[in-house]
């Protein structure tokens, strides 16, 4: 797995986002009205399937690494 690294990144999120929440996060979504289709992937009556865009300044130094 590759872990991003941004050495002059500060974590300011609440502690209860430090830990994954599959669980807390799939009950997210069911109540925003999305549905989990038989692929996998939720898909929502209006919006359609879902998709997440992640996205950086460009040049963004960062250091990739493997976590093991």
């Amino acid at each position: 797995m590759k872990v991003l690294v941004f050495p002059q990144y500060q974590d300011t999120a609440p502690s209860q986002y430090h830990a994954p929440d599959a669980s807390g996060a799939q009950a997210l979504l069911e109540e925003s009205g999305y549905a989990l289709a038989a692929d996998g992937i939720y898909v929502h009556p209006v919006r359609g399937r879902l998709s997440l865009a992640i996205s950086t300044p460009p040049r963004n130094p960062c250091e990739c690494r493997s976590s093991t």
